[in-house]
């Protein structure tokens, strides 16, 4: 819906990364219900207009998610 075809590529490519890691997930079927409160809140944030407080939030759960990824990704 952007228009872009190259923010199409770049998602498109982020998606299939994130197919594979959830793939590598699979044993952990739970891995994504801790998430679900921090979605809220990174809601909750942008409902309330707070969009730096939100960019600062996501930024760290990001961080969190990626090494939370890689300790469970082989070597």
């Amino acid at each position: 819906m952007s228009g872009s075809v190259q923010l199409q590529q770049l998602m498109g490519r982020v998606l299939a990364e994130m197919r594979l890691v959830f793939h590598a997930m699979n044993a952990q079927p739970d891995f994504h219900t801790h998430y679900v409160e921090e979605n809220a809140g990174l809601v909750e944030l942008l409902r309330a207009g707070r969009r730096s407080d939100a960019a600062e939030a996501l930024r760290g759960y990001l961080d969190a998610a990626e090494a939370e990824l890689l300790a469970h990704l082989p070597a």
